[in-house]
């Protein structure tokens, strides 16, 4: 029995199994979950192309993704989403590097829970999280333009 399990899971080549429609149970803020840790509740496009981060490791990217938020940037300048996991209770520094270098020169800025707009822009910027809690951050490039940087979070 267990063969024939194992078969039909591979058949469909993932384990893992959505929601039904219109559930709206928790998630992780891209399929449409919520909860009440700030997470996104209805992932609008801004956040639906965003780029996972781990910690420590430094994302290269092209602020010149989209314009559907207006951030840390001049007025209608495009940007690039991330989106970060807590992997632990603890305080964690989020930065836009130019690439290449160690220059902070684009701010960041924490996406709302609805996933319309920046709550706050920093060079550094820092704050704690839960374990699990899901959280998105928008650059854009300073002085407007696109620009190519390095996001890391520490």
């Amino acid at each position: 029995m267990w063969v024939v399990v194992l078969f039909a899971l591979a058949a469909c080549g993932r384990i893992g199994f959505d929601p039904p429609a219109g559930d709206g149970g928790g998630g992780d803020g891209k399929d449409g979950g919520g909860d009440a840790m700030g997470t996104v509740t209805d992932a609008p496009t801004a956040c639906m192309n965003a780029i996972d981060v781990p910690v420590g490791m430094r994302v290269p990217a092209s602020t010149c993704v989209q314009s559907l938020l207006e951030g840390c940037g001049p007025p209608n300048t495009q940007e690039v989403v991330f989106r970060f996991v807590a992997p632990d209770a603890s305080g964690y520094t989020f930065a836009a590097y130019e690439s290449g270098t160690n220059n902070v020169s684009n701010s960041v800025g924490r996406v709302n829970a609805t996933c319309t707009g920046i709550i706050g822009c920093a060079g550094l910027l820092g704050t704690s999280f839960t374990p699990g809690e899901v959280v998105y951050f928008a650059v854009e490039a300073s002085s407007g333009g696109c620009a190519s940087i390095e996001f890391l979070a520490q």
